[in-house]
């Protein structure tokens, strides 16, 4: 804190404007996609895995090609 009760900017990336906010959004925008890419990639997991137990292939029965 200054000694007018300010915060410096440094302590909040985001209003400090300039490069050092546009490397904090850069930095920052990629874990907003964690989330909905976990779920996606989950989903995929889930469907293969699926999709051999209802064809009654078991996991060492199957061959990678």
């Amino acid at each position: 804190m200054t000694h007018d009760g300010a915060a410096p900017e440094r302590a909040f990336p985001s209003r400090a404007g300039g490069w050092e906010s546009a490397v904090y959004y850069l930095c920052y925008a990629p874990l907003l996609l964690w989330g909905p890419l976990l779920a996606a990639v989950t989903y995929a997991y889930y469907r293969r895995r699926r999709a051999g137990i209802v064809a009654g292939v078991s996991a060492p029965d199957r061959v990678s090609p």
